[in-house]
């Protein structure tokens, strides 16, 4: 699978964050590609963004640079503490 190779490419990267990485990566890509497709990204963002070719490329080089980033303190941090459930629903549990 991919993510195994990226975990070997990337040992550097905690597993937890490159594994979110990963996802934001795919999901902004897949939702890039519609928008482009649907013709909705000049107008949304008021920026020419040029040819299909070169949206690509910078794609691909934004997937890069996400990927391979240093990781921050503040995300180590967060990664070794105890998994917390998202603030929402700890506001409904707390509730109960």
């Amino acid at each position: 699978m991919l993510i195994g190779r990226l975990r070997e490419a990337l040992p550097e990267i905690p597993a937890p964050i490159l594994n979110i990485r990963f996802v934001l990566a795919m999901r902004q890509n897949v939702y890039a590609l519609a928008d482009w497709r649907r013709g909705v990204l000049d107008g949304q963002s008021g920026a020419t963004l040029g040819s299909y070719e070169l949206f690509i490329e910078t794609m691909v080089d934004m997937v890069v640079a996400g990927l391979i980033a240093p990781v921050s303190a503040e995300a180590k941090r967060v990664a070794r503490r105890r998994p917390r459930p998202p603030p929402v629903l700890e506001k409904i549990a707390d509730a109960s």
